[in-house]
């Protein structure tokens, strides 16, 4: 994927399959039915790489509690994590990122189109986020 990004993997390559859907049973906010999925950062809402900010920690928890999912994201760039395989359930993704003054920042699957906004960061507010999502 030399000088691509997993949505735009440049000439010949396929994008990465999308995994992340929005939740149908209501009880996250997104599910994947298939992990582990890789999460980007990004500078704008058409997904370009981020500049103004980077990941700095990313945790997944049980749904609702501050008890840490079996698996944790180990791999974790400026501005990508894989989100590891997890049991069955609903996790919250706990984002932290490093910024600029007044960045704002959003997360996306990186992945092909349609990729759904998973949540965004204004930094003027917090450098911290998250979203939850359903592993079926």
């Amino acid at each position: 994927m030399s000088g691509g990004t997993p949505a735009n993997p440049g000439a010949g390559a396929a994008p990465v399959p999308c995994k992340i859907t929005p939740d149908p049973s209501g009880q996250c906010e997104f599910q994947a039915g298939d992990m582990p999925v890789t999460i980007q950062l990004c500078e704008d809402t058409n997904r370009t790489p981020a500049t103004s900010t980077r990941f700095y920690k990313v945790e997944m928890f049980v749904h609702n509690s501050m008890t840490p999912a079996p698996n944790q994201p180990s791999e974790l760039t400026n501005t990508t994590c894989k989100l590891p395989s997890q049991p069955a359930g609903c996790y919250d993704v706990q984002i932290t990122v490093l910024h600029t003054p007044g960045a704002v920042g959003y997360v996306y699957e990186a992945c092909g189109n349609p990729a759904f906004q998973l949540c965004d960061i204004d930094t003027s507010n917090s450098p911290n986020t998250s979203f939850s999502l359903r592993v079926v």
